[in-house]
């Protein structure tokens, strides 16, 4: 019996722990279990990532569930981060009274935070960041006063940032609301958190100045106020933070000079306030602040000189240098100690008023034992932006391979700049971007830049190098954009291709503009459909930019009606033919419509004839086309009209006849698309199809003759009353006589026929009276 009673206890027990397990019998706290399952229910969940929140296991072992070990069954984490889940925020959030850490970012959740997540008391790291959140920050978030981090970038967060949320959160630390949409003031009762260490309110509207009660923050690591509409003077309060390492205050309104006492932030490593109306002069000790690693001063309005040798007094742990579009002048007496340090990767001189002689820096005795011989093996140096000043000389051989051995960026655009590009490209050669355009260069391409197998861009239009069309830079596989425009290339382009896979020439190349040469024969259209990158039918919505990785900045310079724009940035998915202004005879290739990324086509001013071809219809992506100064004939072809996407059209000086096409994008273009082509006609031409015109008249003579047309209009018009008011009345008499006179016969008729019979009834009653 005893037996019996033992084994009947052991399999309860192992019954009541299988349904604890299995969930037949839950065992735990029931307000998060059932607040859990009610934020399930406004989750859309396209991937069945919740699918485990059910009864069949116990709750802390769902997905993304985290419960406590001191309160046991209760909620103290919920992660689902990166789920790919959407819906809205349910109120039953704020039921997890015991939930420390609430993360959410990167998914798709839309709405507004409900006010019941200030009952979260515990709460001490909240994460929204990146996802379609909406509304005003919740002031009730203030009740959370255990709260050390709070991230919720790239949202759509509008409003005043609300003050109670820093008179209360005494122990935040973190603060990340970059990216939204705040307005109103920075408040000033951020200096009642002396706990916090990072401040991030980057892209917002953001307005006023900068409370100069930042600088009561004495444990603060992290400013970024960048993109926003501050203004007023650069908070001299900063300096007294000794813990600080980051500034970012770039595009805002900011005025002033940076101040000198900035140069006692011992540990500060990043300075950024570029784009703001900053000017007067730069600290010289700035430059070798030991422990400053990048300095970004670029779009103000600082008008200094550099420090003499400064490339042998910058502090050695400098990596960025960006200065660009200012108003610094004199002569950089040190460049190429400057590019030799052996820290520095990225410097921007860009858009200043430089001068000197590029040669005589790459030719400096005095520079002799004072660069490490390291030097010549290669320095760190990758992006070098010389652009938009006024150096003159020749391009130094030490831009190429020998000392510089890391560059990948060299942009010497707009100089005076003259001489050959020295041939100076080793095997191995990181260069990706080359920018030399608008100088005075001469030769021939360097049959060495072959050897850069990297090369994204290669642009040196805007010279007078004299040489046929490089085929060898078939070779270079990254190779997305090619500017030769303006220069003196001469010869047809009809040469097959030897690259080492001759199927495939120029696999990634987006951007083609040989305008402005002299190239000859016909049209290389063949050739270029050769090209994959001109084939593809499909544009990702999620494209890069060419020189992204580097954080560095490239411009594309296009021309549409005679008018050069420039694009601050390239997409690798920009596609673009430009052959215009050449010597190309023939015809259009029907093969034009295999171009199927095509988004700009220009192929005017050269002496190409025939019809205009059909296939452009194919061109799904066209955006801008320009056929103008040809000798194009026969009509424009109906296909077009499904150009959808056409913006620029420009069919001006050829020999087109018939109608214009109408509807569509073709409503939209101006006279100045189709002048020039006598046989065209229809809006917006004022020729008319099938009409006659007349000689048009002068404008006193039309003057006169519209008021005498009007006149005699006019007179007409009461002629014509007049004639049919006498026609209406004299009807109207005539019909009313007639049957007047009709009347008055009849009457007398009666009066005849009728008389005897009446005058016996009339004796007749006289007598009754009688």
């Amino acid at each position: 019996m005893a037996l019996q009673v033992l084994v009947y206890i052991l399999l309860l027990g192992s019954s009541l722990r299988l349904q604890s397990v299995t969930g037949r019998k839950i065992v735990g706290n029931k307000t998060d279990r059932l607040a859990l399952l009610d934020f399930k229910k406004q989750i859309y969940d396209p991937f069945g990532v919740l699918i485990s929140w059910n009864d069949s296991i116990h709750f802390c072992h769902w997905v993304g569930i985290t419960c406590g070990h001191r309160h046991q069954q209760r909620v103290i984490g919920l992660d689902l981060e990166g789920k790919d889940l959407g819906g809205i925020i349910s109120p039953s959030i704020g039921n997890f009274t015991f939930l420390h850490s609430l993360n959410i970012a990167n998914n798709s959740f839309h709405g507004k935070i409900p006010q019941e997540i200030g009952n979260l008391v515990r709460l001490q790291y909240i994460d929204f960041t990146n996802n379609t959140i909406e509304g005003e920050l919740p002031t009730n978030l203030a009740n959370c006063t255990r709260l050390r981090e709070i991230l919720f970038s790239y949202k759509n967060f509008v409003g005043n940032i609300p003050v109670e949320l820093f008179t209360s959160l005494s122990k935040l630390e973190i603060i990340s609301i970059k990216y939204n949409g705040l307005t109103g003031e920075i408040p000033a009762s951020f200096e009642n958190i002396s706990s916090i260490q990072v401040i991030t309110l980057c892209d917002n509207g953001l307005q006023g100045s900068i409370p100069e009660s930042l600088g009561q923050l004495t444990n603060l690591m992290c400013l970024s106020l960048c993109l926003n509409k501050l203004s007023g003077m650069f908070p001299v309060s900063l300096s007294n933070l000794s813990f600080l390492q980051v500034i970012s205050l770039g595009e805002n309104e900011l005025h002033g000079s940076i101040p000198e006492s900035l140069v006692h932030l011992t540990n500060l490593y990043y300075l950024s306030v570029y784009q703001n109306k900053l000017s007067r002069m730069v600290p010289v000790s700035l430059y070798n602040l030991s422990s400053l690693e990048v300095i970004s001063l670029g779009q103000n309005q600082f008008h200094d000189n550099l420090p003499r040798d400064i490339g042998l007094t910058l502090n050695p742990n400098l990596k960025v240098l960006q200065i660009g579009s200012n108003f610094f002048s004199g002569r950089i007496s040190d460049l190429f100690s400057l590019v030799s340090a052996p820290s520095l990767n990225y410097v921007d001189l860009s858009h200043n008023q430089f001068n000197g002689m590029l040669d005589d820096f790459s030719h400096n005795n005095k520079l002799v034992g004072k660069i490490p011989n390291s030097t010549y093996n290669g320095t760190n140096l990758e992006v070098l932006d010389l652009s938009c000043n006024k150096l003159s000389g020749v391009v130094p051989k030490c831009f190429g391979c020998v000392v510089i051995g890391n560059l990948s960026i060299l942009n010497l655009e707009w100089k005076n700049l003259h001489g050959p590009i020295p041939d100076a490209y080793t095997e191995g050669c990181k260069l990706q971007i080359v920018q030399v355009n608008g100088n005075q260069l001469e030769g021939t391409l360097p049959r060495s830049l072959e050897n850069c197998k990297d090369m994204e861009v290669l642009d040196v239009g805007n010279n007078q190098l004299s040489c046929t069309f490089p085929f060898w830079l078939e070779n270079l596989p990254q190779l997305c954009r090619l500017v030769l425009k303006s220069n003196k290339f001469y010869g047809p382009i009809i040469q097959k291709s030897k690259a080492v896979d001759s199927h495939s020439p120029f696999p990634m190349l987006h951007v083609f503009d040989i305008s402005l040469n002299s190239f000859t024969g016909k049209l290389p259209l063949e050739y270029i459909c050769q090209w994959k990158s001109m084939l593809v039918t499909y544009i990702p919505q999620l494209v890069n930019y060419i020189g992204s990785d580097s954080g560095y900045q490239v411009t594309l310079e296009i021309v549409i009606k005679g008018i050069s724009l420039e694009m601050k940035k390239v997409i690798e998915t920009f596609t673009t033919i430009n052959l215009s202004y050449n010597k190309f005879r023939g015809i259009i290739s029907v093969a034009i419509g295999e171009l199927k990324a095509l988004m700009g086509l220009n192929l005017s001013s050269n002496d190409l004839i025939g019809q205009i071809p059909s296939s452009l219809a194919q061109l799904i992506w066209l955006e801008s086309l320009d056929l103008s100064r040809n000798s194009l004939s026969g009509e424009i072809p109906q296909q077009l009209g499904s150009l959808t996407f056409l913006e620029v059209l420009n069919l001006s000086q050829n020999h087109l006849i018939g109608m214009i096409l109408q509807g569509n994008q073709f409503g939209t273009f101006s006279i100045a698309s189709y002048e020039g082509n006598e046989g065209l006609c229809g809006f917006p031409l004022p020729k008319r199809c099938g009409v006659l015109e007349r000689a048009p008249l002068t404008p006193a003579l039309t003057l006169e003759k519209q008021e005498e047309d009007f006149t005699s209009i006019l007179d007409w018009r009461f002629v014509i009353a007049g004639y049919c008011s006498e026609v209406i009345i004299g009807m109207v008499i005539g019909q009313t006589m007639f049957w007047w006179i009709i009347g008055c016969f009849n009457l007398t008729s009666r009066m005849k026929k009728f008389k005897p019979k009446q005058r016996s009834k009339k004796s007749k009653r006289h007598g009754r009276v009688k």
